[in-house]
């Protein structure tokens, strides 16, 4: 049998250099834009808090449930379990909401290290206001 060349591709070279990439043709972030996304960060950090002691006790009264049905060493692979499990997710949101909190302040032109404190915060409401 005979291989033949395939006719999906192109035959041409291809420069991965000289192309251009999906993020320039996306639209710039305005500041009222940037305003809002590090708004909804915060409040997003501040429900990863509240959310994260709700499951910590679940999963250590889901542990203690394991614990008193079956043997301890089951009980205690699963606290190690949810605790694993709850670092994981909580590294993972917290990367995700810093990493919009960077987009905001980039969109504004502040400085990464910008510390939101109460006036800030109210800066950011004013602009949304505009």
């Amino acid at each position: 049998m005979r291989c033949e060349k395939s006719t999906i591709g192109s035959s041409e070279k291809r420069h991965l250099h000289l192309e251009r990439r999906f993020g320039e043709y996306m639209a710039a972030m305005t500041k009222k834009d940037g305003a809002r996304r590090i708004l909804d960060a915060q409040a997003s950090l501040e429900r990863m808090k509240q959310r994260a002691i709700v499951a910590g006790v679940v999963g250590l009264i889901l542990a203690i449930a394991i614990t008193v049905l079956t043997r301890w060493q089951f009980g205690l692979a699963a606290a190690l379990i949810f605790g694993l499990l709850m670092q994981f997710s909580l590294e993972r949101m917290g990367t995700s909401i810093r990493s919009s909190q960077l987009q905001g302040l980039k969109a504004l032109g502040w400085k990464e290290d910008t510390v939101f404190d109460d006036e800030r915060l109210e800066r950011l409401n004013n602009l949304l206001d505009l």
